[in-house]
């Protein structure tokens, strides 16, 4: 918005053109009551420049001043006719000559024939004849030659002779050094107010440096002036007011007076840029609500786009992070694990785009650019963080459930009973809730049958135990296909592997819902399909459900067991007068007790 308002602003002042635009400060004509060697030295060039010094710092402060495009010199008050009928008269009127003197007249000009205008010794009210060049425009149509002589009419003395030395081109006549006048550079036929409006030619003769005083005895007498012109490029939008107030301070405020201090006591200040400047500002106030609009408007679709991507990203590490708070992270410490896992690349990824803007799209108020890219940062980083925080808080309704089976297969009905394992969970494998979970031991793959086994790695989230149901008994150790929810192979199978979101699911949550479906007998009671146009071949399930006897020593012996407790449950305990069956466990007080405390699930004593 900076970089379009800003080309905007410039596009206004050069539309204007430096006429209205420069700063011109102009001083009083001669003062007749002065001596005249005071009004001779006021003229002079060494007189000029240093009050042109002195007075640039104060418009500087208000405006950059473009030095190469600013002079000072001197103008005649009026544009008096000259006699020489040489020079063309359009309806039989005399010409009309303008006598200046500008500063820096070679540096800004080349000469196509003669030479530049120069002075020898003093020139005073009383000098007779001055050198003086014309531009070729100003030649062409007023048929002025190197050596041609015009005369100024004098005041109680003879006219002056200008003889013109040289013909020029401007080397930048859009510049406002040649356009904060345009006479200087181009003649023009003026129109005289009558009815007939006859007119006559108005042409530029520029003088010699030091040359100014002989004007003091003719028709035109001279005026000091120095001609300001800011620099475009060095304007911006976000200075518009200060801009205002500064050129209003110039004109008639401090500015003027300390003008005034360095120059003479009536200097004028003139310019156009409060205009241009209010009209810039009546423009800009409608078209700002559409561009603050666009810019808004993109930057909420940007911060949209940001917390959808960190919202889709959590949902697909939903699993993995109901895992980690299972095996005991903290709540803020997996939000902070989330939020540095995105800000590494973040962070980075930020500074490189902020560096390809500022190199793309240079501007002055850099602080801004910044503040966006942090903003863009954080916002990527803590999307990410906040949205696991949220899916990992307790509180939350969206808490993992058992998968629903494939969509691809129609629904099988599951065998009346199932028998339940419980084996330590040791390490993980596989990411995203559509990979498959591979429950080991140790980091070994395991198959394991019966009940009362529990396993303990400490290096990977000591003791979390995850309910594994055995399949039913097959000779070929395959799992049952077509089931959704874990299945565990044979003997002879490969891994015991858990499908979806149910893999994620804490060692108690899973433990408890397993629990409260088994019957009396230990088996899962499921209703029977009705109407089903198939049958299932149900074979029978083994009657000895106890663990192989060398299996708890194979189990110790795995890389990364530490721990191993042999547990015995059985659910239709009859206590005191056995009215009511009751769950009972047997275990080892010692070992279970060292495993319990280590699992940091609640440890209790031995002797309890």
């Amino acid at each position: 918005m900076d970089r379009y308002e800003d080309a905007g602003l410039r596009a206004a002042v050069r539309q204007a053109g430096p006429g209205q635009t420069s700063v011109q400060l102009t001083g009083p004509e001669p003062g007749f009551t002065l001596p005249q060697q005071q009004n001779e030295a006021a003229l002079w060039d060494a007189t000029l420049r240093g009050q042109y010094d002195r007075v640039r710092p104060v418009v500087d402060r208000a405006l950059v001043i473009d030095p190469a495009q600013s002079a000072y010199g001197v103008r005649p008050a009026g544009d008096p006719a000259v006699p020489d009928t040489w020079i063309p008269r359009p309806n039989g009127l005399p010409a009309h000559v303008h006598p200046a003197v500008q500063s820096d007249l070679a540096a800004h000009a080349t000469v196509l024939r003669g030479r530049m205008p120069r002075v020898s010794g003093r020139v005073t009210v009383q000098t007779a004849e001055v050198e003086a060049a014309v531009t070729a425009a100003t030649a062409n149509s007023l048929h002025i030659r190197v050596g041609s002589v015009i005369h100024v009419p004098g005041e109680g003395r003879a006219p002056l002779a200008v003889r013109v030395t040289g013909i020029l081109s401007p080397r930048d006549p859009g510049g406002a050094y040649w356009s904060t006048e345009p006479l200087l550079r181009t003649p023009t036929l003026v129109a005289l107010p009558t009815p007939d409006r006859p007119k006559y030619w108005l042409g530029a003769l520029l003088l010699a440096p030091d040359a100014a005083p002989a004007l003091l005895g003719t028709a035109a007498p001279p005026v000091p002036f120095w001609q300001f012109a800011p620099d475009p490029n060095a304007l911006h939008v976000h200075d518009l007011n200060r801009l205002k107030s500064a050129v209003a301070a110039l004109e008639s405020g401090p500015g003027l007076q300390l003008a005034r201090t360095y120059t003479t006591p009536d200097t004028d200040v003139s310019t156009g840029l409060d205009d241009v400047f209010t009209g810039f500002g009546q423009l800009r106030s409608g078209v700002r609500p559409l561009t603050a609009l666009a810019a808004f408007g993109t930057g909420t679709v940007a911060v949209v786009v940001l917390l959808m991507a960190g919202a889709l990203s959590a949902d697909r590490r939903r699993t993995e992070l109901a895992l980690l708070r299972a095996r005991g992270a903290s709540l803020h410490g997996l939000t902070a694990r989330l939020l540095a896992e995105t800000a590494v690349i973040a962070v980075p990824a930020g500074a490189l785009g902020l560096a390809a803007a500022l190199l793309a799209v240079p501007a002055d108020r850099s602080g801004y650019a910044v503040v966006a890219a942090f903003a863009v940062v954080l916002t990527a980083s803590a999307a990410l963080a906040a949205s696991g925080a949220r899916r990992a808080h307790p509180s939350d309704r969206t808490r993992p459930r058992p998968a629903r089976g494939r969509d691809d297969r129609p629904p099988v009905p599951a065998p009346h009973g199932r028998r339940t394992d419980r084996a330590g969970a040791g390490g993980r494998r596989g990411g995203g809730p559509a990979q498959k979970r591979h429950v080991r031991l140790g980091g070994q793959p395991t198959g394991l049958a019966g009940t009362g086994v529990g396993g303990c790695d400490r290096g990977a989230g000591a003791g979390a135990c995850v309910p594994v149901p055995a399949p039913p008994a097959d000779p070929s150790g395959r799992p049952a296909a077509g089931r959704g929810g874990p299945s565990v192979a044979g003997p002879r199978g490969p891994y015991v592997r858990l499908r979806g979101p149910a893999a994620a699911g804490s060692a108690h949550r899973a433990h408890h819902g397993r629990v409260r479906r088994l019957g009396p007998r230990g088996r899962e009671r499921r209703p029977r399909p009705r109407g089903s146009a198939r049958r299932r071949r149900r074979r029978p399930h083994r009657r000895d459900r106890s663990l192989p006897a060398q299996l708890p020593a194979k189990v110790s012996r795995l890389p990364g067991v530490h721990g191993l407790a042999e547990v015995s449950i059985t659910y239709d305990a009859k206590p005191l007068d056995g009215l009511e069956a009751v769950p009972l466990v047997g275990v080892d007080p010692g070992s279970y007790a060292e495993l319990a405390g280590r699992t940091g699930l609640g440890a209790f004593p031995r002797g309890s």
